[in-house]
């Protein structure tokens, strides 16, 4: 019973590794994962969780310990906070307000042409 145990324990670490690896971005490779990356540096950092895990330290944890070294941007998803919270609002807003501006832009060019057109069938 007890090898069976640790077996668990072992293939819910191994888990806990592969997701973390997944999360966290390998500084040398940007938009790639440490999961992903063939860097030294992203294998040295799959180590380093891998002994992280092993110590015992959370997933937040072992987050915050790469956060503290890499920054922020060692996180493939940033956690939203007041001070982010500008860099996940604005580039819809944006989008959707140039949306509607080009919309209107069209729409005001087709009037401005079917006028034309109106007034050169009357000078016929």
């Amino acid at each position: 019973m007890l090898a069976c145990l640790e077996e668990d324990v072992t293939k819910d670490d191994y888990e806990r590794e592969q997701n973390l690896n997944k999360i966290l971005m390998c500084p040398a490779c940007p938009g790639e994962s440490i999961d992903q990356s063939q860097n030294p540096l992203a294998d040295n950092m799959r180590e380093i969780v891998k002994q992280k895990v092993r110590e015992g330290l959370t997933d937040d944890e072992i987050k915050q310990y790469f956060v503290d070294r890499y920054g922020v941007r060692v996180l493939l998803e940033p956690p939203v906070r007041s001070n982010t919270l500008v860099l996940w609002i604005v580039p819809p807003i944006g989008i959707s307000i140039l949306a509607i501006v080009l919309i209107s832009i069209m729409k005001m060019k087709r009037r401005i042409s079917d006028n034309i057109e109106i007034d050169d069938s009357s000078i016929e």
